[in-house]
């Protein structure tokens, strides 16, 4: 990722990763469901009491009740284990195209 132009920050576990968020102020958060300490969704639901930073969640528990649990709990995206890494970098500048954004334009009040 690095490669790419990412500075990326890791984390051995979830408590680590709070830890991490707080200190460092990513741009954008990738977490694993399947960590010790604190799962991905525990994680998850604390950063979301704390901040609205995008998530991109991985997890070889893709079905979709794991899914629709992580979107629900608050991740922009999920990705399934195993997954291609290029289609994770496409993820992510999806989510850095919607934020970084200058041409946003505001729906009219009658759009439905």
């Amino acid at each position: 990722m690095k490669s790419l132009g990412y500075d990326v920050i890791t984390a051995g576990n979830g408590v680590e990763a709070l830890e991490q968020i707080h200190g460092q102020q990513p741009d954008l958060v990738v977490l694993d469901v399947i960590m010790p300490k604190m799962d991905g969704f525990q994680t998850l639901k604390e950063l979301r009491a704390i901040s609205s930073i995008p998530v991109i969640m991985l997890s070889a528990m893709g079905d979709d009740s794991n899914r629709i649990k992580g979107l629900g709990l608050g991740a922009d995206d999920f990705l399934p284990k195993p997954f291609n890494p290029n289609e994770l970098v496409a993820r992510i500048e999806a989510i850095k195209r919607r934020l970084n954004s200058s041409d946003r334009r505001e729906l009219p009040m009658n759009w439905q």
